[in-house]
């Protein structure tokens, strides 16, 4: 353990970053735990509120187990994006049994925000259109999406055609580069014309 500190201090390039956990002030001015907006009736756990204040710094895989609040953070996570300016209309995909949930929790959590959260009959093929308008110029402070909607949302062609595009430049770049490293008939070359025909 000495041997590993000493050479850790003086020879390792690389630090895993520490962050703690932010701390706010009420009207009042006396700090508090509880982020702007949000009821005081819950508090975020500390690797809750440290989740929440990376996901606004940079992106973020959160990998934490079942019951470990995950619907808390992507929840404030939106609402802090929102406040900051980082994002106009923060919108949520979940789990389409966890739809319910995620409609208590942000009313628990932000009882004051404006959210878009579609009923069964608001999801319906027939009342699509009319959801999507309203998603678009609704004034929401998030809108929350179970998955088998947004699924159901079409892209735009355009975009899409030009999505495709892009990746099949950058495989024909790949082919290119293994041709000239490797030769045409190398394995690498074969695997990435068979993924070009795919796209």
């Amino acid at each position: 353990p000495v041997i590993q500190k000493t050479y850790n201090e003086e020879k390792n390039g690389h630090v895993l970053r520490k962050q703690s956990a932010p701390v706010f002030r009420d009207a009042s001015g006396k700090e508090t735990v509880h982020f702007p907006n949000a009821s005081t009736v819950i508090t975020l756990r500390e690797h809750q509120r440290i989740a929440v204040s990376r996901a606004l710094q940079e992106s973020v895989l959160l990998a934490y187990g079942v019951g470990t609040g995950k619907t808390f953070i992507y929840i404030t996570t939106a609402m802090e994006m929102k406040r900051i300016g980082t994002a106009r209309k923060p919108l949520l995909v979940v789990h389409n049994q966890t739809i319910d949930q995620y409609a208590k929790s942000f009313k628990t959590l932000y009882p004051g925000a404006k959210v878009l959260i579609p009923n069964y009959a608001q999801r319906s093929a027939r009342m699509r259109k009319k959801t999507l308008v309203s998603m678009a110029t609704g004034d929401w402070d998030a809108i929350v999406l179970p998955q088998s909607f947004f699924d159901s949302i079409a892209n735009d062609p355009d975009r899409e055609r030009a999505f495709v595009d892009e990746q099949l430049a950058m495989i024909d770049q790949q082919i290119a580069e293994a041709e000239e490293t490797e030769g045409k008939k190398s394995l690498r070359v074969k695997d990435l014309v068979k993924l070009k025909k795919t796209k």
